[in-house]
């Protein structure tokens, strides 16, 4: 694919100018990675502060650990925004109205004599 060999063409040139996840993909493919072994998927997002688990929720916590109801609490969130995520993902061109030709408004109906 081009687009694929122009990301790597600029990420020979400056490794951050691609995708973290093509940083990784790349940098594994140069490594000497087998086929099917290059790819890793992107590296987890932050955990942002309407996502964390409130203070009123969590119980006291030595260390880094966090409470069983905590954890719970932060995972169906973060997996609730993964959903709404690809959902945006999968079926996003539905709803936009990408229709340069106008065919989708064309008349299917006319028959041919």
């Amino acid at each position: 694919s081009t687009g694929v060999e122009e990301m790597f063409e600029s990420w020979k040139q400056d490794p951050t100018s691609v995708h973290k996840s093509w940083q990784i993909f790349f940098s594994r493919t140069e490594g000497g990675a087998a086929p099917g072994e290059a790819h890793i998927s992107a590296p987890n997002m932050p955990v942002y502060p309407m996502f964390a688990p409130s203070a009123a929720t969590a119980e006291p916590a030595t260390g880094d650990a966090i409470s069983s109801k905590a954890a719970q609490s932060m995972i169906l969130k973060h997996h609730n925004f993964q959903r709404l995520l690809r959902s945006y993902q999968s079926s996003g061109h539905h709803i936009a109205k990408l229709d340069p030709l106008g065919i989708g408004s064309a008349d299917l109906d006319l028959t041919v004599p």
